[in-house]
C-alpha cells in the first residue's frame, strides 16, 4: 500500500543478481531457460542451484566454484 511503512521480523533471503532472476522468470513461463555463471560450494551457492533447478532453469553450466564464496 502506497505510503505505508512495513516491519519484517523474521530474516527473509532470496536469490538475487539480474541474470539469475531472469532465468528464473522465464523457467516460470515455461521458456527453455539455462544459466551460465559460477557460485560456491557453500551453502548459498546450494541454495540457488536448488532453487533454480527447482523452477526448471538448466543449471549444467552453472558452475561450483570450491574456491569462490557466493555472494
Amino acid at each position: 500500500i502506497e505510503n505505508q511503512k512495513y516491519r519484517i521480523m523474521e530474516p527473509f533471503s532470496c536469490i538475487g543478481a539480474p541474470a539469475a532472476n531472469a532465468a528464473y522468470l522465464c523457467a516460470l513461463w515455461k521458456a527453455d531457460t539455462a544459466l551460465i555463471s559460477r557460485c560456491g560450494r557453500d551453502f548459498y551457492g546450494t541454495e540457488i542451484r536448488r532453487v533454480l533447478e527447482r523452477a526448471g532453469v538448466d543449471t549444467r553450466y552453472l558452475i561450483t566454484d570450491e574456491h569462490f564464496t557466493t555472494p
